[in-house]
């Protein structure tokens, strides 16, 4: 990945919390601000063992452990976004920075 300093490398935001705290919401608005091409990946699309049920429908706590999150998966995917980001000069000098947020109740959790 390219350094932080490098201005042309897009921004890298994680949002973590509990299940209902707003990080979707957020996570949305800040992509919405961002340079174009600023990409948001949702923890929720990479539950591995389980298909995704709503919070509030849940029986169990299973969705609550990082085993059940495909984390190579989203690594991967969050590698590829940042790559993809990469925004050459423009012809003004001024560089729009693209965003890539990845937001979900886990996403500290993976090394």
């Amino acid at each position: 990945m390219a350094s932080s300093s490098d201005p042309t490398a897009p921004l890298v935001v994680m949002i973590s919390g509990p299940s209902g705290s707003g990080k979707t919401t957020l996570a949305t608005a800040l992509v919405a601000k961002g340079a174009p091409g600023s990409v948001l990946l949702k923890q929720d699309d990479y539950f591995s063992r389980y298909p995704f049920i709503p919070y509030e429908e849940r029986v169990d706590d299973r969705y609550e452990t990082p085993e059940g999150i495909d984390f190579a998966r989203l690594v991967a995917d969050t590698k590829a976004a940042v790559a993809a980001a990469q925004t050459p000069p423009a012809a003004t000098g001024e560089i729009p920075r693209r965003l890539v947020v990845v937001e979900g109740h886990l996403v500290a959790c993976n090394e």
